[in-house]
């Protein structure tokens, strides 16, 4: 989250800020949508999405490769398997706040934004941990 961040920083002082933010507001559309819809396999995409255009518009290519390369929906599907689709989608709403923030050329606040849900994101992974564990033992 912390490289997130200083790339949210970075962001709004690239020269392809324009470009990078078209793409933002479109993912953060699809993003609302996957929400709508309860679409978790398109909610995953869209978030991986976003990550990968902030990470490129700000020019750090070794995050945008790994991020291509590594995939985490096996992982997200067992947090919503556990915790639930509803609480998982709460979190992805920060990406709505972190969009406008960025609109207005504030990488702090969009960071600012993000590193709020940073422990509530944590709690659903610890969640998703436990249960896991949890269920295994009962097996």
């Amino acid at each position: 989250s912390a490289l997130f961040c200083e790339g949210l920083e970075e962001f709004v002082e690239s020269p392809n800020y324009a470009e990078g933010m078209k793409t933002l507001v479109e993912l953060d559309r699809e993003i609302t949508r996957c929400i709508k819809n309860i679409d978790v396999p398109g909610l995953f995409e869209a978030t991986g999405l976003y990550h990968q255009t902030v990470y490129k518009t700000s020019g750090n290519s070794y995050l945008v490769e790994l991020s291509r390369r590594v995939h985490f929906h096996h992982y997200n599907r067992q947090i919503v398997d556990t915790v639930g689709f509803k609480r998982l989608a709460k979190l992805a709403t920060v990406y709505a706040g972190a969009t406008k923030a960025l609109l207005k050329h504030d990488g702090k606040k969009a960071c600012a934004l993000i590193r709020v849900q940073i422990p509530a994101i944590v709690e659903l992974l610890n969640q998703s941990d436990s249960m896991q564990i949890n269920t295994s033992k009962k097996r």
